[in-house]
C-alpha cells in the first residue's frame, strides 16, 4: 500500500512528482488509484457470530525461538551467548535483566544458563518447548568451501613486492569473484620488485582487518622488512582470532612467523611462491568463510 503521505515520524524518503494528491491538474492525474474506485468490496455470505481474535498458536511465543537455538552450531551458538550478554551488560536496570532472562529460560536452559553466567546471574528456570526439532537450513556454518563471490581481500605489500605474484594472485582471486585490496605503507604506489609501479589501494593507517574476508602478507625483499610494523601485526593477529583465512607467501611467511602462525594451524596458507596451487588453497580457505575447528590460541 502506498499512501503517497510525504510528512510524518521518520520520514526519510526523497518523493518525486510534483503532487500527492488526486485529482490534480499538474501532475498528470498522478498519483490515481489502482482499479476504478481504488477498493473493490467483495461480498460474501457470512454465518455465525464474526468475532476478531488471535488464533490459538499466537499465544506460542517460544517454540520457534527454540526450533533456531536447536539448529545453531557450536560457535553460533557462542555468539548468540555472546550478543545477548553484551546488550544485556549495558542494561542497568536488573529487572530489565531478570525478565530478559526469564524469557531465555523459556527458550532453552543452556541459552540461559550461559547469558546468567556472563551477567554474575543465577540463571531462572523456564519451560522450553519439548521435542523441539533442528533444521539445518537455519545454520550459516557451512558443510563445505564454497564460492567466495563478493569477499574481500586484503593483501599486504611494501616496497620491492613479488610483483609478479602478486598481479597473478589478484587475477585468479578476481577471476573467483574476490575484491583485492592492494595495503601498504604508504598511499599512492609502490615499487615491484621489477621496478614496476603497484597501486595502492589503502595505507595501513587506513584500514583494518574487520573489512576483509581475508588478510594475504605479500612475498618481496620490502616486506620482510616490515616485521616489526605494528599495524600490519595487529592486523594480522587480529584476523587470526577472527577465524579468518590469513596467508602469505615467500617472505611474507616471516610475518606470520614471527606472530607464531603456521601453515599447521587451519585457516593459515603458505607457500613460497605465489603460484596456482597458493592461489586455490587461499580461496579453498576463504570459501570456509571462518575456520571455527581453529584452536583458541593467542599468536605473539
Amino acid at each position: 500500500v502506498n499512501t503517497t503521505q510525504r510528512d510524518g515520524f521518520s520520514q526519510q524518503s526523497v518523493p518525486e512528482g510534483t503532487t500527492p494528491y488526486n485529482p490534480n491538474s499538474i501532475g498528470g492525474g498522478c498519483p490515481f488509484p489502482a482499479g476504478r474506485d481504488g477498493y473493490v468490496y467483495v461480498p460474501r455470505r457470512v454465518t455465525g457470530q464474526r468475532v476478531r481474535a488471535r488464533a490459538a498458536s499466537f499465544g506460542d511465543h517460544f517454540t520457534q525461538a527454540t526450533l533456531f537455538w536447536n539448529s545453531m552450531s557450536g560457535p553460533e551458538r557462542e555468539h548468540i551467548v555472546s550478543a545477548f550478554a553484551f546488550e544485556l551488560g549495558k542494561c542497568l536496570n536488573p529487572n530489565i535483566q531478570d525478565r530478559t532472562l526469564a524469557n531465555l529460560a523459556n527458550v532453552d536452559a543452556d541459552l540461559a544458563s550461559g547469558v546468567a553466567t556472563a551477567l554474575g546471574k543465577v540463571a531462572p528456570k523456564g519451560k522450553p518447548a519439548q521435542n523441539v526439532r533442528s533444521s539445518s537450513a537455519l545454520s550459516l556454518l557451512p558443510t563445505e568451501s564454497g564460492p567466495i563471490d563478493g569477499r574481500m581481500i586484503g593483501v599486504f605489500a611494501a616496497d620491492g613486492v613479488d610483483a609478479a605474484g602478486l598481479l597473478s594472485l589478484r587475477r585468479t582471486l578476481e577471476r573467483a569473484g574476490a575484491s583485492v585490496v592492494v595495503i601498504a605503507p604508504h598511499g599512492g604506489s609502490i615499487k615491484g620488485d621489477d621496478g614496476s609501479p603497484v597501486e595502492v589501494t589503502k595505507s595501513a593507517l587506513t584500514t583494518q582487518s574487520v573489512e576483509y574476508d581475508a588478510i594475504v602478507v605479500a612475498g618481496g625483499s620490502g616486506v620482510a622488512a616490515k616485521a616489526s610494523d605494528p599495524y600490519l601485526a595487529v592486523n594480522v593477529t587480529e584476523a587470526f582470532r577472527h577465524y579468518k583465512t590469513v596467508a602469505a607467501w615467500g617472505t611474507g611467511v616471516e610475518i606470520l612467523d614471527s606472530c607464531s602462525l603456521t601453515a599447521d594451524i587451519p585457516g593459515v596458507v603458505t607457500a613460497r611462491t605465489s603460484d596456482r596451487a597458493f592461489a586455490k588453497a587461499l580461496i579453498d580457505a576463504v570459501g570456509w568463510h571462518r575456520h571455527w575447528d581453529r584452536p583458541l590460541v593467542t599468536p605473539n
